[in-house]
């Protein structure tokens, strides 16, 4: 069995018709923000493995504070990472790519100061690739693969400083719809690989963001720490055929429940 295509494209190809839909909007009233980040990330499934590791990566924001918030954000992020559960294994490769839509009403205005409360569309990508590499107990590894599509919700604070300055606070809950997982199981068990979908979980975020001019025309600075959690629960259970691994030729299967926690700083030029 093969994981669908069409699960895998038709998420990416809506949120680039949402980005489309929106950009020109913000990109006419508001701010483009284009930079760096890192990250340290640890990722757990209780009582069965984790792994840790840092991530570069590159973002991109459009964002029109005005009557309406809206926002588009862009993450791409890459690194190695490192397994203990089935024996050790370092250097895991991994990409993180991550889409969202963001939109909703001013709560509060005054002078210096400005509150949003927004709702969006968000979806995560996640690949981790151990595909031909051994553990330190010779467990082979293989292709991993994760997609969430989520809804977040949430209040964006920001404030206007004399030093010219600006800070921004927001905190959010991600209300997540489903996931879908493909473990390439056949790389190891031969038979088919794994398709497990997950319909429970949900995340916070939280970040601060700091503004600051740098130059006469206009350019500004934005440092903004950050915080993200997943709880994701056990997925639904699939039999499949592992002739390698099982003695009559198939198993049940299944994604158990993890945590991801990711902690990092950006660094973006606004425009």
């Amino acid at each position: 069995m093969q994981i669908s295509l069409k699960p895998r494209m038709a998420w990416p190809m809506f949120g680039a018709l949402v980005t489309a839909t929106l950009s020109t909007q913000v990109m006419a009233a508001g701010q483009t923000e284009l930079g760096i980040s890192y990250s340290s990330i640890e990722y757990v499934e209780p009582g069965v493995m984790r792994e840790e590791g840092n991530l570069f990566g590159f973002q991109g924001r459009f964002t029109n504070y005005g009557s309406t918030f809206v926002a588009l954000e862009v993450d791409y992020a890459f690194g190695d990472m490192d397994y203990e559960g089935s024996g050790t294994l370092q250097d895991i490769p991994n990409n993180l790519f991550e889409m969202r839509a963001l939109f909703g009403p001013r709560l509060y205005q005054s002078t210096r100061s400005q509150l949003h409360a927004y709702a969006g569309i968000g979806q995560r990508y996640l690949s981790d690739d151990s595909s031909g590499m051994k553990t330190s107990t010779r467990t082979t590894g293989y292709t991993r693969e994760q997609y969430y599509w989520y809804i977040p919700v949430g209040l964006n604070w920001q404030r206007s400083l004399a030093s010219g300055w600006e800070v921004a606070l927001r905190a959010e809950y991600d209300y997540f719809i489903a996931g879908r997982n493909y473990s390439g199981i056949d790389e190891v068990c031969g038979g088919s690989s794994g398709v497990f979908t997950q319909e429970g979980g949900k995340g916070y975020r939280f970040a601060l963001k700091f503004t600051m001019p740098v130059s006469d025309g206009g350019g500004s600075l934005a440092i903004e720490p950050y915080y993200r959690y997943w709880d994701i629960g056990d997925s639904d259970t699939d039999y499949i055929s592992t002739p390698r691994c099982t003695g009559p030729g198939y198993g049940y299967y299944y994604e158990p429940q993890n945590t991801s926690e990711e902690a990092g700083i950006g660094i973006r030029w606004v425009f």
